[in-house]
């Protein structure tokens, strides 16, 4: 009986120590504001960003596109058209990926999905969910949707925090369930 309460104990412990380690946070990043902080992010720790939904770029600046639907890394040309999503949004004078979401002002490459399993960049994701990994520096992260004309823009992005560690934690969990049974 003592061994069985001294698992629970333990199971409990790292249930709890996964459950601390996977909370993260949730932002909102605006087309319309100039973008967000992130809580300052453990130095050396693992996160990934996990960036979810669309956004409606400016019609008075591309008029000649119609509505721009915009995600984390591509972007819809003309919603009226019959196009597909780009990656590279080349008729802008200042940068191809004008409609990404950057991080520390940096543009980069967010890894999307085909199949919701594997993760890599250029690929667009149709349910329009994107990761990006990144080692905390111990400093807040800014993260922004790069676009120089806000002012008719719609719509935000959802960008979740997610330290990494967390799946070590629910892998140790299965682990000691598997040895309990052992015995």
């Amino acid at each position: 009986m003592k061994g069985k309460s001294y698992f629970m104990i333990a199971a409990f412990a790292v249930l709890f120590v996964a459950v601390s380690l996977a909370s993260g946070e949730t932002l909102q990043i605006s087309s319309t504001d100039n973008g967000v902080w992130t809580s300052p992010l453990e130095a050396g720790r693992a996160y990934v960003f996990i960036a979810s939904g669309t956004w409606i770029a400016s019609k008075t600046q591309y008029e000649n596109y119609g509505t721009l639907l915009c995600d984390a890394e591509w972007t819809l040309p003309g919603q009226d058209q019959n196009v597909p999503w780009v990656e590279l949004y080349d008729t802008h004078q200042y940068s191809d990926d004008i409609h990404d979401i950057t991080i520390n002002g940096a543009y980069v490459d967010w890894l999307g999905s085909s199949d919701g399993n594997s993760w890599e960049p250029h690929v667009f994701s149709s349910n329009h969910i994107y990761r990006y990994y990144f080692m905390g520096t111990g400093e807040a992260v800014y993260l922004a949707i790069s676009d120089d004309y806000r002012v008719d823009n719609s719509g935000s992005v959802t960008v979740e925090v997610v330290p990494e560690p967390a799946m070590l934690s629910l892998l140790t969990l299965g682990g000691l369930a598997v040895l309990r049974r052992r015995r």
